[in-house]
């Protein structure tokens, strides 16, 4: 292969070689720049949107719930429960509650029918709204809020959205009762979906929507609610939504409907307090290529920048290299011209570098000496061909067939004299250390071959070969190393035969390079050391077992966990290790697994003396054929967070203060008690607590010792009930009581009673003895009462019926009493 002229001139080819690389490494440069830009910003970004998608999600919540939470303070309210209300106060109060907050679209009263008492701006006053969903959940008790709809009938009569899209509402219903505690209808609220983009907008600022940023809320099923025109109403089948979780964001590169990728942010509603959520998420997203503008910008400025510096370097570059090649140029000359026969004698040229002038001066010694040895050459080059014809006749016919065996085979093959000079080198030799025949025939074994630290062993061992000529190595394989060319060291498998050829000892040698062999080795033993270490450091049980269920493998957690050693556990069977009970509750689970299923399972054991729950799991491994072969076993302790997730559990039931049962807690029981009282025919009472005069002893005392209020009077109410009965904190001094299988009102004022002497022990607080006060209020259950709401709704009223009639002391709902009385 013939180069170009320029590539044959020194100066030419450093130049060249010098601008090429500036080039690659601009280029490798930008490709680098642009690489960990784009990861830092496409991170920044993203994780950016997945906090706005957070940021809107908790808002739409949030402000749902105070929707929820102002409805249903209005539907207690006295304007619409106390009957000596008129009409024009109850319109005042839902036209300033619209007045209050610009997207109720619509607030109304209704009866228990469902015929329309009053509404703001009287829309839809007269209309018989009881099919409606949200009249008919909110008067059974089931649901008080409905999810995002069209209103065709509001629609007609309300003005526009002013977004082009029709008018869309959530429902907010709450029933309301009169002063005998009976539902006396429903008032509801319509809050208009401009609602919900006004929160998106509120979350994502103008600033933002310049760089391309959109904001969506889908439902539960990915339709668009609230979006770009062009998703409105499409369904989403984006894999962030299927893996989104409420209350942990997910950020994401997506490619959507229109078939461009998004760096896009995930998160969906939890709810808030006692409202669940819809269960809507809310997608934040950002066009790639506006997004990674930015980064573009920087890789041309950077790519242009180095192309220039890259320019000047090289012209730089050419200067100095054939400066640096101007020397060697003439030198170069100097030997063309000897070479041709221009000049009698070789003068090496003068050069201010060391290197070249060294260079002039050795060669110019060489071709002295070279002179010296012609004539000497000449005649021992004729009694050498005498000698060389005569030979070649006797030995031409077996030596090429030699030859070509040598020539052809796949080892190495070296034959050493007496003297340990190399007399044969074959082309696998040439390949095997790097020298050429010429160069290595003729040349002492050890020095060419052996390794400098090896040689006193090495020539000693030759000896040995020598006298007597049958060593140990001869006929046998062995594995040694050898020195190649360029100075590394290769490691050998080696076969020797020894004759005598008259003249001395000759060995033959066959040499195989086994350096692939070695790595591949070396490869496999550090993998297993590797995985060893691994597995003995991880913490957790990890283990394997045959078809016959024998460990054949297991890691150091198995000594400090069950006592017994890794080596110890290999040849013993499952049943051997465990306790019969731990066995038979695996074997199952074993059986599958050795039938090709993953297993995965948790369970609690006793392990070497210490409680444990494990998280487990069984893979099987296929051999060769179709069956299962073994089976890799994982146990992981997950102890601590099983009592992690107890802990939560209970914190999340039970008030922190006074360690009673919250809202949530006590929304459950009194549900689950209702269905107890209905089923067994059998009523409950509902007492309503709370303590007199608590906000003066928070005022005089401070906080801490209201506190200490609180909790001395929950230990009294508990100590006053039932094992079986609840008692639960509601918020500040509030508390609820609820006794099941009541038979008598005198059972239930018994327990108030009770309740009441337990005060008359004082308190000491802060170095002061106070005698508390509570009022009770008492309602029970009655054919025409079994929802929780109405039950503590009466218990209430009597609260500030005892309040009225000069506190500590109780009240029964009149319902109550007359049920009782009747039961009775």
């Amino acid at each position: 292969m013939r180069f170009p002229q320029i590539f044959r001139s020194i100066s030419s080819g450093l130049a060249f070689w010098f601008c090429l690389s500036s080039v690659l490494l601009t280029v490798l440069l930008s490709q680098v720049i642009e690489h960990t830009v784009t990861q830092a910003v496409r991170a920044q970004i993203s994780e950016h949107l997945a906090d706005l998608a957070a940021q809107t999600t908790d808002r739409l919540d949030h402000d749902l719930f105070e929707r929820y939470r102002e409805i249903q303070l209005l539907a207690a309210s006295n304007a619409l429960t106390e009957s000596g209300h008129l009409p024009a106060a109850r319109q005042k109060l839902i036209d300033q509650t619209q007045d209050s907050y610009q997207f109720y679209a619509w607030i109304g009263v209704t009866d228990p029918a469902g015929r329309v008492l009053l509404s703001t701006k009287h829309v839809l006053e007269g209309v018989d709204v009881s099919a409606r969903p949200w009249f008919k959940g909110a008067l059974a008790g089931r649901s008080n809020v409905g999810d995002l709809h069209e209103a065709k009938l509001l629609a007609s009569i309300l003005p526009p959205s002013g977004y082009g899209e029709p008018m869309r509402f959530v429902d907010i219903a709450f029933p309301y009762v009169d002063d005998a505690g009976k539902a006396a209808g429903v008032l509801g609220a319509h809050l208009s979906w401009a609602w919900a983009r006004s929160v998106a907008q509120s979350v994502v600022s103008p600033a933002a929507q310049k760089r391309y940023i959109d904001v969506l809320i889908v439902d539960r099923d990915g339709t668009v609610l609230l979006g770009p025109a062009a998703l409105q109403g499409s369904v989403l089948a984006q894999q962030g939504l299927r893996n989104l979780q409420p209350g942990a964001p997910i950020a994401a590169v997506d490619v959507f409907n229109d078939g461009k990728p998004y760096l896009v942010g995930y998160s969906r509603s939890r709810g808030h307090a006692p409202f669940p959520g819809f269960g809507w998420s809310v997608v934040v997203r950002q066009d790639a290529d506006t997004a990674f503008a930015p980064v573009r910008a920087i890789r041309q400025t950077a790519l242009w920048g180095g192309i220039a510096l890259a320019i000047l370097f090289s012209g730089l570059g050419i200067l100095n290299a054939r400066r640096i090649s101007r020397p060697l140029v003439e030198l170069a000359d100097t030997v063309r011209q000897y070479r041709q026969g221009g000049a009698a004698a070789f003068e090496a040229p003068a050069s201010r570098y060391q290197e070249i002038a060294g260079l002039a001066q050795s060669f110019a010694a060489l071709v002295g000496k070279l002179q010296q040895h012609q004539d000497s050459l000449a005649s021992l080059n004729e009694s050498l061909e005498h000698r060389v014809t005569q030979r070649t006749a006797e030995l031409s016919s077996s030596q090429e067939r030699l030859r070509l065996i040598l020539e052809n085979s796949q080892d190495a093959f070296v034959a050493v004299d007496g003297t340990g000079r190399i007399t044969t080198w074959n082309r696998q030799a040439e390949r095997t250390f790097g020298h050429t025949a010429l160069q290595a025939v003729g040349q002492p074994l050890s020095q060419l071959l052996v390794p400098a630290a090896m040689r006193p062993q090495h020539d000693a061992g030759f000896a040995r070969f020598l006298d007597p000529p049958a060593g140990a190595v001869v006929n046998d394989r062995m594995e040694l190393k050898a020195l190649h060319r360029d100075g590394h060291v290769i490691p050998l498998e080696m076969s020797v035969a020894a004759f005598h050829d008259g003249d001395g000892i000759v060995a033959n040698a066959f040499l195989r390079d086994i350096t692939e062999r070695e790595a591949a080795q070396r490869r496999t033993s550090d993998s297993e050391q590797r995985l060893r270490a691994i597995a003995d450091h991880l913490p957790a049980l990890i283990s394997c077992i045959d078809r016959d269920q024998v460990y054949t493998f297991a890691n150091a957690t198995y000594e400090s966990w069950l006592g017994v050693s890794p080596e110890a556990l290999v040849g013993m069977s499952v049943a051997q290790l465990l306790e019969p009970q731990q066995f038979q509750q695996r074997q199952h689970y074993l059986e599958r697994a050795l039938q090709g299923e993953m297993v995965v399972f948790d369970m609690a054991a006793r392990l070497h003396g210490v409680e444990r729950f494990l998280h487990t799991t069984y893979v099987p491994a296929r051999g060769a054929g179709s069956g299962v072969d073994a089976v890799y076993i994982l146990s992981m302790d997950i102890t601590e967070i099983k009592a992690a997730e107890q802990q939560m559990a209970r914190l999340a039931r039970h008030d922190s203060l006074t360690g009673l049962p919250n809202r949530y807690y006590l929304d459950e029981a009194l549900r689950e008690a209702v269905r107890r009282s209905w089923r067994s025919a059998r009523p409950l009472a509902v007492m309503f607590i709370d303590i007199d005069h608590f906000k003066h002893i928070n005022d005089t005392f401070g906080h801490a010792a209201g506190d200490t209020v609180l909790q001395t009077f929950a230990q009294r109410l508990v100590a006053a009930v039932r094992a079986t009965d609840t008692v639960a904190r509601l918020a500040g001094d509030e508390f609820v009581i609820v006794l099941e299988n009541v038979q008598a009102a005198v059972e239930a004022e018994t327990v108030a009673r009770k309740i009441l002497a337990s005060l008359s022990e004082d308190i000491l607080v802060e170095h002061h003895h106070l005698r508390l006060g509570a009022s009770i209020g008492i309602a029970c259950s009655d054919a025409d009462c079994m929802v929780p709401a109405q039950l503590l709704a009466r218990a209430d009223r009597a609260l500030y019926v005892a309040k009225a009639n000069g506190r500590n002391g109780f009240a029964w709902a009149p319902q109550t009493v007359a049920a009782l009385s009747n039961g009775g």
